[in-house]
């Protein structure tokens, strides 16, 4: 299964919009989306990365700060642990939350591979395989297993 061009954008954005900027945007999105998104979005942060433990998914600016970090961190990780439905209206919502898209680079822009310790995932996203790819690969990464020097 192709990623949508909605998805395809977002993670664009995710690599090269200033980090402040993308908060703001993953707020407005979570804050205006259903509630049941920030609780996946949320469910996924703490999973995968172990962040967010003293937090609720009522707080849309730390649930947002949370996953844009890790994100940051660990990218592709939490796309992958995040259900296609849910993925795909935070992705839309990103993109409508007024974060401008230089088009010229983004028809240019081929998704780097990752990096040594990064997550590579397989499978559909969402799929269980994909979600446990992606929480080995935190949280080898969180403990410094899985690189050239552990």
């Amino acid at each position: 299964m192709s990623e949508s061009e909605a998805v395809r954008a977002y993670r664009f954005l995710l690599q090269s919009v200033a980090t402040d900027d993308l908060v703001a945007a993953h707020e407005k999105a979570l804050a205006e989306g259903p509630a049941s998104d920030r609780e996946e979005v949320l469910s996924a942060v703490l999973d995968v990365f172990g962040s967010g433990t003293r937090t609720s998914a009522d707080n849309a600016r730390v649930v947002a700060r949370l996953a844009v970090l890790g994100e940051r961190r660990q990218p592709g990780a939490l796309l992958a642990a995040l259900s296609p439905e849910v993925l795909e209206r935070l992705a839309t919502g990103v993109r409508e939350a007024g974060l401008g898209i230089d088009e010229e680079a983004y028809a240019a822009w081929e998704p780097r591979a990752p990096r040594l310790g990064e997550a590579v995932v397989t499978g559909e996203k969402g799929s269980p395989a994909a979600y446990d790819a992606a929480k080995t690969a935190a949280q080898n990464a969180r403990w410094g297993h899985g690189n050239a020097w552990s």
